[in-house]
């Protein structure tokens, strides 16, 4: 929430000119010039320009659109994968808004009511159990080299709660999943090469988890403050522990390789 609020805030301020709460924070003149192409025909200074707006547009989706005609800011938090055209439809529908161009439909508006009412950012979790639950508790598998520094990882179950844990060459990682409605709490869990190399110290992180069968438990890591959410899923066969990771967005592979582990 905090992202989407500095994006408006940031759309705001070119809105008004350079004006913030009545002082004249950025010259008029620099806000003429971002807006004018620089290079190509379509980046100025840090902005890029379409069709009635000109907009600031970070990795994954975190969007700032001005209208200056309008005098209207749309500012969007997302994680959209890339080159999906999503920029395209607010040039389209955004503008036409103010223009009286689009024709209400009282059919599609109850259709988009409806729509929006249901909207949710994940399925809703389905608790499950598993008798393997009990049998793995508490217990360590050890990782073979991998490319992550990945040295362990471990399940503790008690209650509603898994406490999954992770060693890496960063140190040790903690993460809080609920097993009946999503936990929230902070993780120095790395994201590493599937979030874009970024890992910061701290992190909100939302997690839930799921058996999907007997032997198959599936978490969701929702970053909140980042573009990122991850699945992780710890299958069980015997000793062995089989760890796949992957991730909704990513400048490039979007599935960490594989792990077995071995129960230490």
């Amino acid at each position: 929430m905090r992202a989407a609020c500095d994006c408006l805030k940031l759309g705001i301020l070119y809105a008004q000119n350079g004006m913030w709460e009545g002082k004249q924070v950025l010259p008029a003149d620099w806000v003429e010039a971002v807006q004018q192409p620089h290079v190509k025909d379509t980046y100025g200074y840090q902005w890029w320009i379409g069709p009635e707006t000109f907009y600031a547009d970070g990795l994954f989706d975190q969007l700032s659109f001005v209208f200056p005609k309008h005098k209207a800011v749309l500012a969007i938090t997302a994680g959209i994968p890339q080159r999906t055209g999503f920029n395209k439809l607010v040039f389209r529908h955004f503008p036409a808004m103010f223009a009286g161009t689009v024709t209400k439909n009282d059919a599609d508006a109850e259709k988009l009511k409806a729509r929006t009412a249901a909207l949710q950012l994940l399925p809703p979790l389905v608790p499950a159990s598993s008798p393997v639950a009990v049998q793995i508790s508490g217990k360590t598998w050890q990782m073979p080299e991998n490319a992550d520094a990945i040295k362990s990882v471990g399940l503790s179950f008690a209650g509603k709660t898994c406490t999954f844990t992770l060693e890496d060459g960063r140190g040790t990682h903690k993460i809080e999943v609920g097993l009946d409605a999503p936990r929230e709490g902070t993780t120095t869990m790395t994201g590493n090469k599937l979030h874009h190399e970024y890992q910061p110290e701290m992190m909100r992180v939302v997690a839930s988890g799921t058996w999907r069968d007997l032997r198959t438990f599936v978490m969701t890591w929702t970053f909140v403050e980042s573009a990122f959410r991850d699945t992780v899923t710890c299958t069980f066969e015997g000793p062995q522990l089989r760890f796949a990771r992957s991730v909704n967005v990513n400048s490039s592979a979007l599935d960490m390789p594989t792990l077995i582990g071995k129960l230490a």
